[in-house]
């Protein structure tokens, strides 16, 4: 039995795993097996991994335009980590002053009320990712208030069409 088992085994890492990930330590021990088929330490737990792979997935199922933007956004989020002279950002971590300070490092940089807020949905989106994950028990930033935005009104007033008649 224990035989048929093992041919098993191997028969589902060489066809439906990536079997190089599995084999990076020289063998593939039962362990390695239950932990590769229930996705343990697969989970980013830090702020720029859990952005990288969530642009790896945009970039499979979005359009160009969205990823574009997405992957601006994760440079941006990943330069902001940087000038703050970390590496890395645990998600565990993040509190309401990193959405703050990202705030401001956007509104020092120059950028428009509108960017700063898609800037900051991305943000928000990666941690309700991490959320849904498992990853971290709520997200710190669910009751933060984005930037106001002042709206042009897209129509004509009457004096605006008066105006164009006269």
């Amino acid at each position: 039995m224990l035989g048929i088992l093992q041919k098993v085994i191997f028969y589902y890492i060489f066809c439906y795993t990536n079997f190089g990930q599995l084999n990076k330590y020289g063998a593939v021990s039962a362990e390695l097996l239950k932990n590769y088929l229930q996705d343990v330490g697969k989970t980013p737990t830090t702020l720029p991994a859990l952005s990288a792979e969530e642009l790896k997935a945009q970039r499979e199922c979005s359009s160009a335009g969205t990823y574009r933007n997405n992957r601006y956004a994760d440079r941006l989020l990943n330069s902001f980590v940087r000038s703050r002279s970390e590496q890395d950002v645990l998600l565990s971590a993040l509190t309401i002053e990193f959405f703050e300070d990202y705030r401001f490092y956007l509104k020092r940089e120059g950028y428009a009320p509108a960017t700063i807020n898609s800037h900051l949905c991305w943000l928000s989106r990666l941690m309700y990712r991490a959320v849904s994950r498992g990853t971290i028990r709520f997200n710190p930033f669910e009751e933060v208030k984005y930037e106001a935005v002042e709206r042009k009104p897209r129509f004509l007033s009457k004096g605006d069409v008066d105006k164009l008649l006269a």
